[in-house]
């Protein structure tokens, strides 16, 4: 008969999200998103700024820090108004609420953007109270 034992007969499973590891989330100016956020069921793209010709990898970390989408960008090009290269990183296919960052590989990570079903708290007030009755 084994002697009892505290150690582990087997190893530990690891958990790894299915989007990878986490990229470092170091805010950065050259990726842009909606500050004010996004609607949960609209478009929501951001704006990486590389010269690059080639796709970046994205990914969405929620507010621990979590991956909960990924993907590579679109090259734009150079964008007339701004001058500058640009990558979108399409991410509309997250609906869930929450506050997150866009972080792209290698350069770093947008503000904290939230997605919310509505933006504007208080417009119908703002508008009832703009004109006299």
């Amino acid at each position: 008969m084994p002697e009892p034992t505290n150690k582990p007969t087997a190893a530990a499973p690891v958990t790894q999200s299915p989007h990878g590891p986490s990229f470092p989330a170091n805010e950065s100016e050259f990726v842009r998103v909606n500050q004010i956020g996004y609607l949960r069921f609209a478009t929501k793209v951001g704006i990486i700024v590389d010269s690059s010709t080639t796709p970046i990898g994205w990914q969405i970390q929620d507010a621990s820090g979590s991956v909960v989408l990924s993907g590579v960008t679109t090259v734009y090009g150079d964008d007339a108004a701004s001058g500058d290269h640009v990558h979108k990183a399409d991410f509309t296919s997250l609906n869930n609420l929450g506050a997150y960052r866009l972080v792209a590989d290698g350069i770093g990570s947008s503000f904290e953007f939230n997605i919310a079903p509505s933006l504007y708290p208080g417009e119908f007030e703002i508008i009832l109270f703009s004109f006299p009755i």
